[in-house]
């Protein structure tokens, strides 16, 4: 009977093991020799004030990468590093960059979220692989509230056609964003990934895993459940409702990791699909100046024409939107807020299911926000 017991309480101290050893932690890594594939991009600045981009990680040997070309094309920036030795003992060592942006293009930069991509080769003669990527965002441009809830692939969009299904879940809480990515396996089966950033401006970064082989929600089975893959994901918002996002996953290269991204364009879209009939309700015109707030109930929707639709409320005024791809089945691009004369009141290019911000034609800041 104890012997039965020891034996029981092994495989329990085990199974415990293995569960704490399969929890999402950092730098973990699938290949042998390299505790660490990820590569961490960061922004600084010189002691002059100058963007200071900072990559480093793990590289798979001690023969260490020189820093190569930096490129910078409108907001994608390239940054390029090669080891000239490519035999060498597979003993991983860590790996610094600072680049003064400056310096080393030869001019100042412009503001905004710049998309970093680290390309490098371990060898003379190996063939450039992408090792890392990441936002940066050099200040110029206002910060910005994305909406929470469900986001989806736009529609229309090449990159999202082949992701049909695809959702990210953002739920922020001031700057904390816990973000849930719904996807598929190889073999078609739902699979969620999980994780959490931080808010900079108008961009974050969050960690993700995902969870396989648990218990029934029931409780059927009793399997410590394990992680299913470790992702990344990075997300460029252009309003409180349109994003960009890149999705990473580590795969095993020729003789290093390689970062496999997935970009998507993404727009924030109720659960069930929509067309401008989800701004149908009661909003509240607010203005940054002293102007009364201006009740609108937006009761009847017309479609005018393939991408435009009119959205008329019960005071007169109306709510005139295009959409994106020529549909008007689509969730609108821009807005419009006419009086009933047809003059314009305010223009809307963040244009949210819960808040639209925009201007008046006189340049006073405005944003329609829903009541119900």
């Amino acid at each position: 009977m104890f012997a039965s017991r020891s034996r029981r309480f092994a495989a329990a101290a085990c199974t415990l093991l293995l569960a704490l050893a399969s929890a999402p932690r950092a730098a973990v890594s699938p290949y042998p020799g390299n505790s660490s594939p990820e590569v961490a991009v960061t922004l600084a600045s010189t002691p002059a004030g100058s963007p200071l981009v900072t990559v480093e990680g793990m590289w798979p040997t001690p023969c260490l990468p020189d820093l190569g070309d930096v490129r910078l094309d409108g907001f994608e920036l390239r940054i390029e590093a090669r080891a000239q030795r490519g035999i060498c003992a597979r003993y991983p060592m860590p790996f610094h960059f600072e680049i003064d942006l400056v310096a080393r293009l030869g001019w100042p930069l412009a503001g905004g979220v710049y998309r970093v991509g680290f390309f490098a080769a371990n060898g003379n003669a190996a063939p450039l692989e992408q090792r890392g990527f990441g936002l940066v965002e050099i200040s110029g441009e206002a910060s910005l509230t994305p909406e929470s809830g469900f986001w989806w692939p736009a529609a229309g969009d090449e990159q999202g056609s082949t992701a049909r299904g695809t959702a990210l879940s953002i739920d922020l809480h001031n700057d904390i964003a816990a973000i849930a990515v719904l996807a598929y396996d190889a073999l078609g089966a739902p699979a969620w990934f999980l994780g959490s950033g931080r808010l900079e401006g108008r961009h974050l970064h969050a960690d993700l895993f995902g969870m396989r082989d648990g218990a029934d929600l029931f409780g059927a089975g009793e399997r410590p459940p394990a992680v299913a893959a470790n992702l990344s994901v990075d997300i460029e918002f252009a309003s409180s409702n349109r994003a960009q996002a890149w999705i990473g996953r580590y795969e095993q290269g020729g003789n290093q990791p390689v970062l496999n991204l997935r970009e998507l364009s993404i727009t924030r879209a109720p659960l069930a699909a929509a067309g401008a009939d989800a701004w149908l309700g009661e909003w509240v015109l607010v203005a940054d100046d002293a102007s009364p707030p201006q009740r609108l109930n937006l009761r009847e929707l017309q479609g005018l024409d393939a991408e435009t639709s009119r959205l008329v409320a019960a005071e007169g005024p109306a709510l005139v939107c295009r959409h994106a791809g020529a549909r008007a089945t689509t969730l609108p691009q821009s807005c419009l807020l006419l009086d009933a004369q047809g003059s314009e009141l305010a223009g809307f290019t963040s244009v949210g299911l819960q808040r639209c911000v925009g201007s008046t034609p006189a340049g006073t800041s405005v944003r329609l926000l829903r009541v119900r």
